[in-house]
C-alpha cells in the first residue's frame, strides 16, 4: 500500500488533470468502490497499485457510469 497525502483541494487536483470536480470526485467514487483506492481526509491510499497502474480499457474521463 502507499498513501498520499495532498496539499490540493479537489479542484486544484481537477485542474491540474484538466477535468471538473465533479468528474474527479466521480473517478474516486469508483476507484473506492473497486477497491483500489481509499480515500480519508487529504490522504490517498493506493490498494492495489498493479491493477492502477495496468492499461486501462476505457477512458475513466470519458466513460458514463
Amino acid at each position: 500500500m502507499i498513501t498520499l497525502e495532498l496539499d490540493l483541494t479537489k479542484t486544484q487536483l481537477a485542474a491540474l488533470l484538466g477535468t471538473i470536480p465533479e468528474t474527479l470526485s466521480r473517478v474516486f467514487a469508483r476507484l473506492t468502490q473497486e477497491g483500489l483506492i481509499s480515500i480519508h481526509g487529504s490522504s490517498i491510499t493506493i490498494l492495489e497499485r498493479s491493477e492502477l497502474i495496468r492499461p486501462a480499457r476505457v477512458s475513466w474521463f470519458d466513460e458514463k457510469p
